[in-house]
């Protein structure tokens, strides 16, 4: 059984079966694009707590 390859969670490229996410991130994606990435899923963990 395969799996489906990896996708990105910022621009939704999937990854060809020789690349790795991290190496995508850091190559494709400007340190602007990952801090507001990060900034967004923990406020979405932190909204998502709160309504529990």
């Amino acid at each position: 059984m395969s799996r489906p390859p990896v996708e990105c969670p910022i621009c939704h490229d999937s990854m060809e079966p020789d690349q790795r996410l991290l190496e995508h991130l850091l190559e494709a994606h400007t340190k602007r694009e990952l801090a507001r990435f990060t900034a967004v899923e923990a406020q979405a963990f932190e909204d998502e707590d709160l309504s529990d």
